[in-house]
């Protein structure tokens, strides 16, 4: 079989084609790596604890995850776009470390006051037990005196 040249209109549309996508292909363009970061960060906190244990630096971070998406929507390849995606992105690690932080710190203030009540009924214990020696030993006292 023979094969057929392209036409001219053939190849006049596959070159407009070209130059309309400017020869890289019709696709959009792909996020900035600190876009995809920071998106994967703030999906991975505002699943994990930070939801609740730092609510308003989470949202701190998703204000700035904004910005950084309406930038990447208005010009993709800028640097402002992929700056402001760097900044959601510290905000959202901020914002984990901040959680993490008040987690430990209500951890540490629930331990000290477990700790404290412990040492309270120690310290009860151990006066109850005095209390019990020394009526003991009145006891013993007077039933020596009264055995004389």
């Amino acid at each position: 079989m023979k094969r057929s040249r392209p036409t001219s209109l053939s190849a006049a549309l596959i070159a407009i084609a070209a130059i309309a996508c400017g020869g890289y292909g019709c696709a959009s363009t792909r996020p900035s790596p600190e876009l995809v970061d920071a998106r994967a960060a703030y999906a991975r906190a505002h699943a994990g604890p930070a939801i609740e244990a730092n609510a308003a630096g989470l949202g701190d971070a998703k204000k700035a995850l904004d910005d950084a998406e309406k930038a990447y929507a208005d010009e993709p390849s800028s640097e402002s776009a992929r700056h402001l995606a760097y900044i959601a992105y510290c905000k959202v690690l901020a914002a984990e470390a901040n959680a993490r932080a008040n987690i430990a710190e209500a951890q540490r203030t629930s331990t000290e006051k477990a700790l404290t009540a412990i040492r309270a009924r120690k310290l009860h214990e151990k006066e109850q037990n005095t209390d019990d020696e020394s009526e003991r030993k009145a006891r013993d006292r007077r039933e020596q005196r009264d055995n004389r």
